[in-house]
């Protein structure tokens, strides 16, 4: 986006729209694989006994770090969600969560991810360079 920014001061030249929103759009499509890819190493670390499904009590801690404010209410409501998913994916997952479900449903979950600490955990994880933190 600093292009685009350079583009937007620079008041001799004239932008060309098409070329902005093809940029805003692979923009937009590159810090969503990166947010697929935080969110896939979430799950694996929140995995704690490495069964490739997230229990309750594992999804409930990793909301705790995600959010820690979130009512109990909140993330149970969000636990049924990811496993309703999951069972769309695996019918027999039983009381667990799928990981591509776990991606789906938080990446439409913005109100509920702490955008800061997401951001920190991109970063610290290098999926996100610190000039991108403001875009």
């Amino acid at each position: 986006l600093r292009v685009v920014e350079q583009m937007l001061l620079d008041s001799r030249r004239a932008v060309d729209v098409d070329s902005l929103l093809l940029l805003v759009i692979e923009t937009f499509d590159e810090m969503s694989q990166r947010q697929q890819e935080g969110l896939k190493m979430l799950f694996k670390q929140a995995d704690v006994n490495n069964d490739g499904r997230l229990s309750l009590e594992e999804f409930t801690t990793l909301c705790a770090k995600l959010n820690p404010t979130v009512a109990s209410e909140h993330v149970g409501s969000l636990f049924l969600e990811v496993q309703e998913a999951s069972e769309a994916l695996e019918p027999t997952i039983g009381d667990a969560l799928h990981p591509d479900a776990f991606v789906q449903i938080m990446q439409s979950a913005e109100d509920f991810l702490d955008t800061e600490l997401f951001l920190d955990f991109l970063r610290e994880h290098k999926l996100m360079k610190h000039e991108e933190e403001d875009n």
